[in-house]
This record gives structure tokens, C-alpha cells and sequence, in this order.
């Protein structure tokens, strides 16, 4: 009789976690807490979890885009809310971290298709949009998805056939695809004629702008750094002057076109800077009554040295990344900072990743 695997907790990848007689620790694709394995073949040989739910999408289990829709809702949140609390236990930090923000099915409005030609048994090659296997490049067809808007997942096979209009694909290929207010908002990458000569970017999730401004308050000057666009820029400036910082020239001129078209903001100064090599120094932050980052995955660390020696009274960090978030954190707190919320926000449903807003302040007597 092979070794019996009872799961314990769920992983950061949203594996069930085990552990084996020798005391080594397994992981269980797609296990939950309390399930029993059998360990030589991951197969399930107790009755299934009481969270364990049918996936909605017919796709789950392929298709890599999800990982958790077989977790109920208060294991999936609970699980999602530990990612963070993990990341900040790590730094050696036990803040109170707040409940998840949950998002509902059919509410994500920007996506990246992944393109290729397909053909099935019988039938001509036809072009086909798609996502990856899970750890891996494989290409898996999809003709529908319950994390994107419905508008989006109803307009599928149209965005295929505009797909295979274009013709000349690379492994490169991908489309990109907003539901805004006015429509879809559509840009093509790899070797095709572009749909448009200005390149849309992404459109902020609003549970992130609105806890942002809740962070800086009534601030009334503020750095956006890592800016991109101006997804955060553009409403810190409905209230507050912004000193809006990054490395991509590109993007700081469609933040320019973007405020110049925007009326009733406040004045905004862009700043091209790379700020892992040459962040704004505290004799720049002088004078902010806040301070935004929302840096790439490799997190702010330079940055936020510099933050620390600075008399920076609130800073508001989001995230993608928890464990990086937490080592910049942790920076602050060492310098004085006290965090004074931590929000994770599931902005990528069904899946590991999670995004996070916290916000830390400097004790008025610890200022400079």
C-alpha cells in the first residue's frame, strides 16, 4: 500500500501542502485541507473537501490563466489574504492585514491573448486566441472565459477572425484587448500591421485608485512614482499637485497628452528617471505631503532607501508582488514608518497572483 498524503495548508501557488512520513513536504496539484492522497499517484482516495467546488469554466484545469476555481470562497479569500500575510511575516512584520477584496466573475477588463493557428481534426487551420498551460508555454484555445468582462468573452470569435485577418504570426503574437466605456479597445503585438498607431495601455482597477486616495488624503503635493501612463496620476491630480516619475519616454508623453486633455486637474511634472538607478533623492521629496509607488515586480528598493532618509510624512505602495512589497516595507518601518493598513485586492481572480495597497505614515515627532 503506497504512502498516504493528508493536506495541511494550501501553498503560494495554490498547491495542497503535505507532508510525507520522512518528513520532506509534497506538493498536491489542486489539493484542499483535509483531503487524502494517494502518493504515488496524486489521486484523491478520501471523500473531497466540503470546499471543493465544480469549476464554472470548462477550460479549468488546462488552460493556465486559472488555478483556484475548485476553492470555495472563504478557503480562496482566506488563502489569498495569506500570500500577503506571509510575504510581511517574512520581513520579520505582523501588521493587521485586512479581509480580501473580492471581484466578481465576468469583471476584468483588460487581457493579453496569446494568437496561434490551430487546426482541428477534419477541419482547415483556423486562427484561434488563447492562454498558456499552466507552468509552461503551450498553447491552449479558448472560446471562453468567466474572469474577463462579457463583452469581452462574447466577442471571442470576432477577435480571432480580426486575428486571422492580420495574418504573419510569431511566438511572439499576442492581442491585447480593454473593455472601455466607449468599446474594446484592441492593440496587436508581433508581426502585424498595428490597429492603431498609439498604443492603449492598461485601465486601473478601481478598488486600487480608490484606496490610494484614501492613503494620501488631503494631500496637496504629490510624487506618482513608477507612473506608466498616468493610471494612478490622473485622480491624485483631481486633488493634488503630482510629481509623476519614470524610465519610459513614451509613456510619460501619453501621460502629457493625457493631463493636457483632462480638464480641472491640478498642475502635473513629469520626471524620466530610472528609478532603480538614479531614484529621486530626499532633497527631491522635500516638500511632498505623500508619496505613490507602484513599481514593477522587482519592487522599489532603491527607491525606498531613499524614502527613509526623507522627511516623507505618508507613502501609499501597491503591489503585484508581496514579497517585494514587504522587503520595501520593511525599509520604511526600519527608518520609522508605521503601517497603518495593509489591503490585498484580488484584481487577478482565480489565479496566484494578488495585488496589495498599504499605507504607511511617519509619527509627526519622527519627522525631520
Amino acid at each position: 500500500m503506497s504512502e498516504r498524503l493528508t493536506i495541511e495548508a494550501l501553498g503560494a501557488g495554490g498547491d495542497g501542502i503535505a507532508r510525507r512520513a520522512d518528513g520532506s513536504v509534497a506538493f498536491v496539484a489542486g489539493g484542499l485541507p483535509g483531503e487524502v492522497y494517494d502518493a504515488a499517484v496524486m489521486q484523491l482516495v478520501s471523500p473531497p473537501s466540503v470546499d471543493r467546488f465544480p469549476p464554472p469554466c470548462p477550460h479549468y484545469g488546462v488552460c493556465g490563466g486559472c488555478i483556484a476555481q475548485h476553492m470555495g470562497q472563504a478557503t480562496y479569500a482566506a488563502w489569498k489574504r495569506e500570500i500577503v500575510v506571509a510575504a510581511f511575516r517574512q520581513q520579520g512584520l505582523t501588521p493587521e492585514i485586512d479581509a480580501l477584496v473580492t471581484v466578481a466573475p465576468h469583471t476584468r477588463r483588460r487581457v493579453t491573448f496569446a494568437i496561434a493557428r490551430v487546426r482541428a481534426e477534419g477541419k482547415p487551420t483556423e486562427t484561434r486566441l488563447g492562454l498558456h498551460a499552466r507552468g509552461s508555454h503551450d498553447f491552449v484555445p479558448i472560446d471562453t472565459c468567466h474572469v474577463v468582462t462579457s463583452r469581452i468573452a462574447s466577442a471571442l470569435p470576432a477577435l480571432a477572425r480580426l486575428a486571422g485577418a492580420l495574418g504573419g504570426f510569431g511566438e511572439d503574437s499576442r492581442l491585447h484587448v480593454a473593455d472601455l466605456s466607449g468599446g474594446l479597445d484592441i492593440v496587436v503585438q508581433g508581426k502585424v500591421k498595428a490597429l492603431d498607431a498609439e498604443t492603449r495601455r492598461k485601465v486601473a482597477e478601481q478598488a486600487i485608485v480608490t484606496n490610494v486616495l484614501e492613503a494620501i488624503g488631503k494631500a496637496k503635493r504629490v510624487a506618482d512614482l513608477f507612473s506608466g501612463v498616468g493610471t494612478l496620476t490622473l485622480p491624485l491630480a483631481a486633488q493634488a499637485r503630482v510629481v509623476a516619475a519614470d524610465s519610459e519616454k513614451a509613456l510619460l508623453a501619453a501621460l502629457t497628452d493625457a493631463v493636457r486633455r483632462a480638464p480641472g486637474l491640478k498642475p502635473v511634472e513629469t520626471k524620466l528617471r530610472d528609478l532603480f538607478r538614479e531614484p529621486l533623492s530626499a532633497k527631491e521629496l522635500e516638500g511632498l505631503d505623500a508619496v505613490v509607488l507602484d513599481p514593477p515586480r522587482a519592487g522599489a528598493k532603491a527607491q525606498c532607501e531613499l524614502i527613509a532618509k526623507s522627511a516623507v510624512p505618508v507613502v501609499a505602495m501597491v503591489s503585484c508582488n508581496p514579497a517585494t512589497m514587504a522587503r520595501d516595507v520593511k525599509t520604511l518601518v526600519d527608518a520609522g514608518f508605521v503601517i497603518d493598513w495593509v489591503r490585498p485586492i484580488d484584481q487577478f481572480l482565480w489565479s496566484d497572483h494578488v495585488e496589495a495597497v498599504v499605507r504607511l505614515s511617519r509619527p509627526a515627532k519622527r519627522r525631520r
